[in-house]
């Protein structure tokens, strides 16, 4: 077996351009801002939950035993099937997962040509509205920061680069009723 001299290939050139800091391929990623909260490996929704006083240790007791008999359901669905606030909830979720929560109001949102592309009845289904532009990237607001391929359709049909921030389904319900 012989080795290679690896000052044979130094003048190999590779492509990174995806993984460049600032080239085209990479600004169409999500990257938290700095300080944005406690992400899911230091605190669960379900301590977020309790530390915001949102739910109390019998209920999180109660939703987890829930979640062990249905395959398939998720905390944060359960807790708010069971009444709990949602404006608690999905500052919990936002604080776990590290994705912003905004509140939207007929003053906060300024998309009206995106959300007009994207139709009314889709964004109310599938739990999403965008708020504004931020540069060349739309600020989309979720009610399901890890339902990441309903961004992913969203980027698709609008042709721009996609920064989501936790929002609440209601807050999208009242929006969209208003201007219906």
């Amino acid at each position: 077996m012989t080795m290679q001299d690896p000052r044979e290939h130094q003048n190999d050139q590779v492509n990174l351009g995806s993984m460049v800091p600032g080239s085209v391929a990479s600004t169409n990623l999500y990257t938290p801002e700095d300080g944005t909260g406690e992400t899911g490996l230091s605190m669960d929704l379900g301590q977020a939950l309790l530390s915001a006083n949102a739910i109390n240790q019998e209920q999180l007791t109660s939703a987890r035993s829930v979640i062990e008999k249905s395959p398939g359901k998720r905390l944060v669905d359960v807790v708010l099937g069971m009444g709990v606030d949602e404006v608690a909830v999905q500052q919990a979720w936002a604080k776990v997962t590290g994705v912003p929560f905004q509140r939207i109001g007929e003053d906060t949102v300024e998309a009206d040509r995106q959300i007009n592309r994207l139709g009314l009845d889709f964004c109310l289904s599938h739990g999403i509205l965008p708020i504004k532009m931020a540069g060349p990237r739309l600020i989309l607001g979720v009610t399901d920061p890890d339902n990441l391929p309903i961004v992913d359709e969203v980027r698709h049909k609008l042709q721009m680069p996609i920064k989501t921030v936790i929002v609440c389904a209601g807050d999208i319900g009242m929006y969209i009723e208003g201007l219906k």
